[in-house]
């Protein structure tokens, strides 16, 4: 999600992954989608950004450096509806980050998080909605 959401950020109007399909090499395996085409964690994510990011416009991007935070703000329409949707990282360790009037967060697979008005971070890029504005 980091890498899309970054290179969506920059306002490309397509982004490409090399390595879609199976293909092995020795006991590694590349690819998103395997033999049996049951999607690996990349393509799940790559379904959420698809999903969440629909008819996106910049907002901004922000570092957070007292929280190690890397952040990318959108406008878009996830399910039809005119929201902010942010996708954050924590560059190093582990990190809380409160945040104001949270409608929604999902972790890079697209699952919901329970939380709170505190939205814990970790490497893995976490996607929160906020009302617009």
């Amino acid at each position: 999600m980091k890498t899309f959401a970054a290179a969506l950020h920059e306002g490309t109007t397509a982004v490409f992954y090399l390595l879609l399909l199976h293909d092995t090499e020795g006991q590694t395996q590349f690819g998103w989608l395997p033999h049996d085409l049951k999607p690996r964690a990349g393509y799940v994510s790559l379904e959420d950004v698809d999903r969440l990011l629909a008819e996106r416009r910049q907002l901004g991007r922000y570092r957070f450096n007292s929280l190690d935070l890397r952040l990318f703000m959108f406008g878009a329409r996830p399910d039809s509806r005119l929201r902010d949707v942010g996708v954050v990282r924590c560059e190093q360790g582990e990190t809380v980050w409160t945040l104001g009037d949270l409608l929604v967060a999902s972790d890079h697979l697209g699952c919901p998080i329970q939380i709170g008005r505190k939205l814990p971070m970790g490497s893995a890029p976490l996607c929160y909605i906020l009302r617009p504005g």
